[in-house]
């Protein structure tokens, strides 16, 4: 076969693969919000069952599936979140990867600083979850999927114009301006996420300490 055609296959395949990812990390982002967001209808769920056990089980599963979501979705964002891809995929900047260092401190609210459970930290976990989908609806509808070259060639003037070009593979210079912004972000809230996760463990561990 020849070189150039394998190598046009692999990278369509990888591009393809790429745009899918996003996308997907996008609508993960609408799903957990929205997941997060109707608890009161999985709730009501919870009136028909009608053994402890099955009800507890319920909770867990729903609370288990929103942390493991969530926990994709941030990976997903990880994967697109370098200059190299930035170039390759028409990533909406700065929305995408700002949805992205909104989604990390939501998940680490709920696993290790009791945002599941109602009160403030709960409300400020909503609060992130829905800017974040926010920031990815707006990305998505307004520069990842802005008017075409056909609007744009009889509306030179529109602000069309302007917002597709803060797709990530037209601008490099901003490219690398929200790379440097937020890569560090995406770093060091990974760094909360461990220190949280270690005074966790360790929180635990006391707790399940004998008396003596």
């Amino acid at each position: 076969m020849d070189p150039t055609l394998t190598h046009q296959i692999y990278k369509g395949l990888e591009f393809w693969t790429l745009i899918n990812l996003t996308d997907l990390f996008i609508l993960l982002s609408f799903f957990v919000a929205g997941l997060v967001l109707a608890r009161e209808y999985l709730q009501s769920y919870e009136q028909i069952l009608s053994l402890r056990v099955s009800l507890e089980v319920w909770r867990v599963l729903v609370d288990l599936t929103i942390d493991l979501l969530l926990f994709l979705d941030i990976l997903l964002g990880v994967i697109f979140l370098n200059p190299d891809i930035f170039a390759d995929i028409k990533v909406a900047l700065p929305f995408v990867p700002l949805a992205e260092v909104l989604l990390v401190p939501a998940l680490i609210l709920r696993v290790f600083h009791d945002g599941k459970k109602p009160g403030r930290t709960e409300s400020a976990v909503l609060l992130l979850l829905l800017l974040a989908a926010g920031a990815n609806l707006f990305g998505f509808t307004f520069v990842m999927e802005a008017a075409g070259s056909e609007w744009l060639d009889t509306h030179p003037q529109s602000p069309w114009a302007t917002l597709r070009g803060l797709r990530s593979n037209l601008s490099v210079e901003l490219s690398m301006l929200s790379f440097y912004i937020f890569y560090p972000l995406l770093v060091v809230e990974f760094g909360w996420a461990v220190v949280a996760g270690i005074r966790h463990r360790k929180k635990m561990s006391a707790g399940q300490a004998p008396q003596k």
